[in-house]
């Protein structure tokens, strides 16, 4: 048996069309988007009503927006926790509740043929929730003994000091609660919080699957038609008054054998007309095992067994953060290498094949989006929430052949800026503040120190 020597042909352009959607506002404000996909007979809801933790800083209690979501499935008006889980699993439906920075998310899937009683039991989970104060309390207990297992991890803090040096005073970079202000929370706060957030105008509804279209507005009218209220608006803040220069940090870890490194840009907001490109340039700095991160850092260094980056995007602004981690001793040549790599990603344009590589990536996984009906309502839900043009979807296969280097270049310089971002290190102090001594003015802090709340 031998092995080919040359590469398989690439397949031609495989093109998804976007599937059509249409919607409908209720009498209440609620806006129902639907699209109907009737090759499995089941049915995914979503309901997303804006505002989430973003909320916090603008005077709701801290930890409220996550405790409330968390709370949500655990007894309604007319059911007990129990009563409730086992209506559910008695009809095979799934139902969650969570909370985003951008807003608060109720989702349900089911069988089409058990759509109208889901939606009952669906409703009363987001209209009528219970809050029953021992429910809160062992919910409470779990969420703060998890929030102090992760503040004891080196990504745990640096992630909260990332938010607030790469946004400032802005509501992005307050941090979340913590494990004594969870405690804090009271079932009454979660009662007011929900009578007082979780109203129909300004929410959407996406139904993907297999339901009759004309029937919808029926369908909605016994759960959801005496539905009301206008969910409290949170004005859009100022610019973030993220890092001007360069910003350094030691999270002192005591002994600690290895070195967590963070690495962060300020960015664009998800609506933004450039947060293609801006995706496009991430794939290519660090989305995986084809970006300059890990090929330079890991394959090519063997200084890490893993570095990469994310492009995280809400509706105010957004961030590009590097993460790794590495032995002390590899932490001073880790740290130039990754901060020449992104000096690198914001000055330099990236070549024709790495362009063409990412394209052919993005093409290509592009069906997969959309492979199920979570899929399909993640995309409408995202383009619902951050105002993205209709067209998006449709248009989004040709928006990325379309890239060119020159492009992306343009891009970079005009969103990424090398002189202004920020720096995080954790690890043993004594070992890693000679590095720090060499890059410029930085802070150190005791690794368990959280970031101050802003009033």
């Amino acid at each position: 048996m031998t092995f080919p020597t040359n590469a398989p042909v690439s397949p031609p352009n495989l093109n998804w069309a976007f599937p059509e959607s249409t919607s409908l506002l209720l009498d209440n404000g609620l806006r129902v988007v639907m699209l109907q996909k009737s090759r499995l007979p089941m049915v995914q809801a979503r309901l997303m009503i804006p505002g989430g933790r973003r909320q916090e800083a603008a005077g709701v209690k801290p930890g409220v927006t996550g405790l409330a979501m968390r709370c949500a499935r655990y007894g309604t008006r007319d059911y007990s926790s129990s009563e409730l889980a086992l209506a559910l699993d008695s009809l095979g439906t799934q139902v969650s509740c969570g909370a985003s920075l951008d807003a608060l998310s109720y989702s349900m899937q089911c069988l089409s043929e058990n759509l109208v009683e889901s939606l009952a039991l669906f409703a009363q989970v987001v209209r009528f929730p219970l809050y029953n104060p021992s429910e809160v309390a062992r919910e409470k207990t779990k969420l703060a003994a998890a929030k102090r297992q992760a503040a004891g991890s080196p990504t745990g803090t640096s992630g909260l000091w990332m938010g607030r040096l790469l946004y400032g005073n802005h509501p992005y970079g307050s941090p979340t609660a913590s494990p004594d202000e969870i405690q804090d929370i009271s079932a009454d706060d979660l009662k007011r919080y929900h009578s007082e957030s979780v109203r129909p105008s300004g929410a959407v509804l996406v139904l993907v699957g297999d339901f009759e279209r004309d029937r919808v507005r029926h369908l909605l009218s016994a759960p959801f038609g005496d539905w009301s209220g206008e969910a409290p608006t949170c004005t859009e803040p100022d610019e973030s008054t993220g890092p001007v220069g360069q910003s350094i940090m030691l999270l002192d870890r005591k002994a600690s054998k290895q070195a967590h490194v963070l690495l962060g840009l300020s960015a664009v907001h998800r609506g933004h007309s450039d947060h293609l490109s801006l995706s496009c340039l991430n794939h290519i700095f660090g989305g995986g095992a084809s970006g300059r991160l890990f090929k330079d850092l890991r394959e090519t260094r063997s200084l890490t067994y893993g570095c990469s980056s994310s492009l995280d995007s809400g509706a105010w602004g957004g961030d590009l953060v590097a993460g790794m981690s590495c032995s002390t001793p590899n932490t001073e040549e880790a740290v130039s290498a990754l901060l020449d790599q992104m000096q690198r990603i914001c000055e330099a344009p990236v070549s024709q094949e790495e362009l063409d590589a990412c394209i052919r990536y993005k093409v290509g996984a592009w069906p997969k989006a959309g492979s199920t009906l979570g899929g399909l309502s993640s995309l409408l839900m995202t383009q619902e929430l951050h105002k993205l043009p209709p067209s998006v979807w449709h248009e989004y296969p040709e928006s990325l052949r379309k890239m060119s280097v020159a492009k992306l270049k343009t891009c970079a310089e005009k969103h990424l800026s090398y002189e202004n971002h920020s720096l995080i290190l954790v690890g043993d102090g004594e070992a890693l503040v000679p590095i720090l001594q060499q890059l410029g003015h930085y802070t150190v802090i005791p690794v368990d120190e959280r970031p101050p709340r802003m009033g």
